[in-house]
């Protein structure tokens, strides 16, 4: 490593040198922009859409297991509905069993190309599309 540096360099500034590397080095590996945690933790997470809030087409109030959102490693989301379930307004949830590409960071989703703010906390999952200006808002509880 000395034959890195010029020879008239003293150990001291040498040394503080190899310290200031290591040091960048360790910060901008440590600075990557990280996947939702429920996307790192997950080779399948699963939830059950419990409130819908659809703007001007109204709420509905759903109980667990009638719409499940199921998020795999792979970037895919699989929509799985009750037979009992359907309304157009609720987002992805108007086939049965549909297959949805996703991206997610930790306060964005992407699904199907439709852009969604995202929280999560512990075991209870919102996205919206800015519900004061009359944008929809899902909020999902996680399945054991």
């Amino acid at each position: 490593m000395n034959r890195l540096l010029p020879k008239h360099l003293t150990d001291g500034m040498k040394r503080l040198i190899y310290i200031v590397i290591l040091t960048l080095a360790l910060l901008f590996n440590g600075c990557k922009k990280e996947e939702s945690d429920y996307i790192k933790n997950s080779s399948a997470s699963s939830w059950s859409l419990r409130e819908a809030y659809l703007g001007f087409a109204g709420i509905e109030f759903l109980e667990n297991n009638l719409i499940i959102w199921e998020f795999n490693g792979a970037n895919q989301l699989t929509v799985l509905l009750a037979d009992t379930v359907f309304n157009q307004n609720i987002p992805f949830s108007s086939i049965n069993e549909a297959v949805y590409e996703y991206t997610a960071t930790d306060s964005t989703i992407v699904i199907n190309g439709q852009w969604f703010n995202l929280n999560l906390d512990s075991n209870l999952l919102s996205i919206d599309q800015n519900p004061a200006l009359d944008g929809i808002l899902l909020n999902f509880v996680k399945n054991d």
